[in-house]
């Protein structure tokens, strides 16, 4: 501990799903770190499987989800800080909303902020160069709820990393909430070990897309909410054509306001809400989606390799464009280095047995769609 002389270095369990024991780094908070007081890069201990879902006995994500909600109905931060994770389409935001809505039905005098983490860093890099740091800090001390939305997109930002982690701590040691959403699980993202420890001594709770059941369940939820009345069949449809929540909410919203007081939605109208709603993708987004899922470039794809992996990489992305597209065969391999319609033909067909026997490929397709612009 020599080595560190100004840092007071303490372990503390960690709370989150699949997480490990963190190592929380407090610094006084009017020090700023340089490249040279950084110290060595730091790897996790052994894991504890004391998880906070057994903490909050329950063995499932969504009863997970809805008690993690139900803490902002508290006055203890015995879970803090909170973390949401997950993939595109899970609803983080809509999670860090609800708490808040929660947290100020509940005392609507106390300070909430909203942010998210670009905007953070930026108004950091703001304040060092017109020195208004000092305001700055206070201004996101202050206030009994901090929500933090988008954590997994300053990565690349250390300086701001370093700074919020001496906020976050500060905030913690007075009992003042912090609510934070990212795209990955602490243990495997790209932030500084230090705010992964400090992050990881609260509790993290998984997002997950929804299953058909699920989705199921919830298309019914949001067909009662909105007073929309949809045919067997259009639910079906509409079950296995969607992904995400926020899919489903906006089709059924968007069904409620173009037919109020419809005595049964069918298959057809529903077919004109989701041709409005999601539009055919471009075909190049669809091949630099795939892509980069499979560490590859567009070039590797339209190129001539026969590599294996890039092969069936190159079916796949075939395959999504003529699902997600009008394209005829023969566009499609004109699309991939001049390539005539019965070699787009073979790849699809390929891609498609490989499809039904793997269903690992199918997730990774499924993880695919959602990167695409034009999902929601």
């Amino acid at each position: 501990m020599g080595a560190f002389p100004a840092w007071r270095i303490t372990r503390c369990a960690a709370g989150s799903l699949f997480s490990t024991h963190g190592v929380r780094v407090k610094r006084p908070l009017e020090s700023q770190p340089t490249k040279s007081s950084e110290p060595p890069a730091w790897s996790p201990p052994a894991t504890d499987w004391k998880t906070a879902t057994l903490e909050l006995e329950s063995s499932d994500s969504r009863d997970l989800v809805a008690a993690a909600l139900r803490l902002a109905d508290g006055s203890q931060a015995d879970y803090n800080p909170l973390v949401f994770f997950g993939p595109r389409g899970t609803g983080k935001t809509a999670r860090l909303r609800e708490f808040a809505r929660r947290w100020s039905n509940l005392a609507p005098n106390d300070g909430v902020r909203f942010s998210t983490a670009v905007d953070f860093a930026r108004s950091y890099a703001t304040a060092l160069e017109t020195g208004g740091l000092a305001d700055f800090r206070q201004n996101r001390i202050s206030g009994r709820l901090w929500l933090i939305d988008g954590l997994c997109q300053i990565t690349d930002k250390r300086e701001a990393q370093w700074e919020l982690l001496q906020l976050i701590e500060t905030r913690v040691a007075a009992g003042n909430w912090v609510v934070v959403a990212a795209e990955h699980p602490l243990i495997t993202s790209a932030l500084i070990p230090q705010l992964v420890g400090c992050l990881s001594s609260g509790l993290a709770v998984p997002l997950e897309h929804p299953d058909r059941e699920m989705r199921r369940r919830v298309i019914e939820d949001l067909c009662i909410q909105q007073d929309v009345r949809l045919s067997p069949q259009a639910a079906t449809a509409l079950c296995e054509q969607t992904r995400t929540l926020r899919q489903l909410e906006h089709v059924v919203l968007q069904l409620a306001a173009r037919y109020p007081d419809h005595d049964s939605i069918g298959e057809r109208q529903l077919t004109e809400i989701m041709i409005a709603a999601f539009p055919s993708p471009h075909p190049r987004s669809i091949v630099a989606s795939v892509a980069r899922r499979f560490g590859l470039s567009a070039r590797d794809l339209r190129g001539t390799s026969r590599r294996r992996h890039v092969v069936r990489a190159r079916g796949i992305a075939m395959l999504l464009i003529r699902q997600q597209t009008k394209l005829s065969l023969q566009e499609i391999g004109g699309l991939f280095g001049k390539r005539d319609h019965s070699t787009a033909l073979h790849a699809i067909h390929q891609a498609t047995h490989r499809l039904q026997q793997d269903p690992h490929l199918r997730k990774q397709i499924g993880e695919i769609e959602l990167t695409v612009p034009n999902s929601l």
